[in-house]
């Protein structure tokens, strides 16, 4: 006879998805990669996940399979029917797959109020969830699921994040005391190639990354920049790092020595620092 029964304790992950591999990220950082083949292989690899029942997911979708805009924010309630006739014909989903959440941003464009809003397919989203054994408690996309890396309780001026995805998609983003104020996805660079010359890739991400400083400090009113992290590679961030400090004189270093952590999958680990603090 059994006098008492111990209740398992649940454990919380965090998991990335990719188009070639999906990212198991556990409580004390540490990643497992599964490889794949794309998004139609996630549900027969998710299934195989070593989690237990009573844990707690935190799902991670790619930007490659997602639609984010930013529209005007309506003026009637609710938002989300306002929104829906809004989206319907400007996303590559049929209206009847679509599923969509918002978010708006902690400071607003002079003379708009914009709303940020990420669509996916309703089919893809139920057929992850469902095969996941365990509870799917968030899914998030990667720039919110980053913010949860840097502190709400930290003071100082903004940080801006470039970030490499798993499918080579660069994100650049900027953060402030755990809040995104602004995203991009920069197009036409392939930072997964070998031979890259950090002088000529230095050249051009000074353009994007002085745009989006201009952007925060004229259009959202706030101060500027304090440093600049990199999450590329190893190689890029160590050549980049010095070449991008000279022409913004500020400082840039990698994302892990900010952090003081290595992961190779940010987003994941921070939709997992979302689920702790939530």
């Amino acid at each position: 006879m059994a006098w008492f029964h111990r209740k398992k304790s649940a454990r919380q992950w965090g998991v990335g998805l990719s188009q070639q591999a999906v990212h198991l990220v556990s409580d004390d950082g540490q990643l497992t990669r599964f490889d794949c083949q794309g998004p139609a292989h996630w549900p027969a690899l998710l299934a195989t996940l070593p989690v237990q029942p009573q844990d707690q997911v935190h799902l991670v979708l790619p930007h490659s399979e997602l639609s984010s805009l930013s529209v005007d924010k309506p003026a009637t309630e609710p938002l989300t029917e306002e929104l829906f006739w809004a989206l319907k014909d400007a996303v590559p989903i049929p209206p009847q797959d679509l599923q969509f959440d918002y978010y708006d941003l902690p400071a607003q464009p002079i003379g708009r109020e914009r709303v940020n809003v990420v669509c996916a397919s309703k089919k893809l989203l139920s057929g992850i969830c469902q095969a996941v054994p365990a509870e799917v408690v968030s899914i998030g996309n990667e720039e919110m699921s980053l913010r949860h890396l840097f502190s709400a309780g930290e003071g100082g001026r903004p940080l801006l994040v470039l970030n490499l995805n798993g499918d080579g998609d660069l994100l650049l983003a900027i953060y402030h005391q755990g809040m995104l104020y602004f995203s991009r996805w920069l197009q036409g660079y392939r930072l997964n190639q070998d031979e890259l010359d950090p002088y000529i890739l230095a050249e051009r991400l000074s353009l994007d990354i002085q745009r989006a400083l201009d952007y925060l400090e004229s259009q959202l009113r706030q101060p500027p920049a304090e440093r600049i992290l990199l999450a590329l590679s190893e190689l890029l961030d160590s050549s980049l790092a010095p070449l991008l400090s000279d022409t913004f004189s500020v400082p840039v270093l990698p994302l892990d020595d900010f952090l003081e952590q290595r992961c190779a999958d940010w987003a994941a680990l921070g939709a997992l620092r979302g689920g702790h603090e939530a």
